[in-house]
């Protein structure tokens, strides 16, 4: 499951909630969404504002051939994204059967839910209660963040930086 958190400059409302707060992170205050969009593969792709209001219909093509996903917008209601513009990129495992659609945490792996710490580990993370764990398994950073450094609640909350549009 795929979300875009769109910081469009100017914006009259955003957020810095997560799609749904069980995801366990927040959007960076500097990077507030104005605009989401989710894409995941058991539904159709959402988009909203960041009051939750549809924004229109998003579109996905997948191609098998080249393992890739493609979302479009209608360029009229969406904009042309342009300098101050920025994306949050948070890719989750889905769980069709969860409120909030994410795969969650099991202090180790398990058949259906993510480990926090491998099997017999020590790291500190292993002592992280997996039920505050953030539902995210990759992001898109800015130049100079670590992605490890970043997803690390042993650091404090999750909050995900954007990538700025040059």
């Amino acid at each position: 499951m795929l979300d875009v958190y769109v910081h469009t400059p100017g914006a009259s409302t955003t957020s810095t909630a997560a799609a749904y707060a069980s995801r366990n992170y927040t959007i960076a205050p500097a990077d507030a969404w104005s605009e989401m969009v989710e894409v995941q593969g058991f539904a159709s792709p959402v988009w909203q504002d960041a009051s939750g209001n549809p924004l229109g219909t998003a579109a996905m093509a997948v191609s098998q051939g080249t393992q890739t996903v493609t979302v479009a917008l209608p360029e009229a209601q969406f904009g042309t994204p342009g300098s101050g513009w920025a994306f949050s990129v948070v890719l989750t495992g889905q769980d069709g059967f969860s409120s909030d659609h994410a795969r969650s945490f099991a202090a180790t792996p398990q058949p259906f839910q993510f480990g926090v710490c491998a099997s017999a580990g020590s790291s500190p993370i292993c002592a992280v209660d997996p039920g505050t764990a953030p539902k995210a398994m990759d992001v898109l950073t800015p130049s100079g963040v670590s992605q490890a450094t970043e997803l690390d609640p042993t650091l404090g909350p999750v909050v995900i930086r954007a990538v700025p549009v040059p």
